[in-house]
């Protein structure tokens, strides 16, 4: 019998993105406030222009750092790619969902991030012929309920060599 995993393993799957030290997030919000304030103090004081430049320089470095990765995650959603937090755990889910009685192939696996936190799948399992498409649909279910909201398990039986 195959059980959901707990969320304890999910966790060390990577599958529920922690959020990182909240002073860090203070930190860098800031950051580029608390530069141009020191700056715009710095070129009242003592003149020197240039720094203005430099700042704007390494704000603008700063905000590319964290520009790109929301950029590429948005580009993974739009394109429906297979979200990478959980890619290895679907993967671990596929396999055992291989070992239920009955399965002998999935195929068309498509896992992909409907909104953020949100995730959606749909695959087909080839099953031997004579076996009911309803048990296995029930043990196969629960192994991905965890982390998927919709999940459309299409069940198809071998055809029988002739």
């Amino acid at each position: 019998m195959h059980l959901s995993r707990s969320s304890a393993q999910i966790e060390k799957s990577g599958y529920v993105d922690s959020k990182k030290n909240n002073l860090k997030y203070f930190v860098d919000g800031l950051l580029p406030l608390i530069l141009v304030q020191i700056t715009s103090w710095i070129i009242l004081i003592t003149g020197l222009d240039w720094i203005d430049a430099l700042v704007a320089c390494f704000n603008s470095i700063l905000l590319i750092h964290k520009l790109v990765p929301n950029l590429l995650d948005s580009g993974r959603i739009l394109l429906q790619s297979t979200p990478l937090d959980i890619k290895n755990l679907i993967e671990q889910n596929l396999r055992d969902a291989m070992t239920i009685e009955g399965v002998q192939e999935i195929s068309n696996v498509h896992f992909w991030t409907e909104a953020s936190g949100v995730y959606v799948g749909s695959f087909v399992v080839k099953v031997r012929p004579g076996v009911a498409e309803e048990p296995i649909r029930k043990q196969i279910l629960p192994i991905f309920e965890p982390y998927t909201r919709y999940l459309c398990v299409q069940i198809e039986h071998q055809k029988v060599a002739q």
